[in-house]
């Protein structure tokens, strides 16, 4: 199994927003390992609040207004990532998909 690494770092997300959108190439799968989301900011103060945090999957409308992220291959010598990841989109996807996980963060 191929395995990549999406990521983006310090950004200030001040409205509600996609984290990630991952759209897999046809005919080919997508498979999430694992996500790690951070803070480095705003510890304890005045305005913290608790955040909603979701995955979906499937039949949604693209997000825009966000960027693309080069999938990077964790096997050096591996091919490139055949499926797009966007970062950051302000504009969200549609929710008409299933969901498969949500939190408070």
């Amino acid at each position: 199994m191929t395995v990549f690494s999406a990521a983006f770092s310090a950004v200030a997300i001040s409205a509600a927003q996609d984290l990630f959108e991952i759209v897999a190439s046809a005919n080919s799968r997508v498979r999430l390992l694992e996500i790690d989301i951070g803070q480095y900011s705003d510890f304890g103060d005045a305005q913290a609040e608790i955040l909603s945090i979701a995955i979906h999957r499937g039949h949604t409308v693209s997000g825009s207004g966000g960027s693309s992220v080069t999938p990077a291959n964790l096997n050096p010598y591996g091919a490139a990532a055949g499926s797009t990841v966007e970062a950051n989109n302000t504009t969200v996807a549609t929710t008409s998909g299933t969901l498969l996980w949500a939190t408070g963060w």
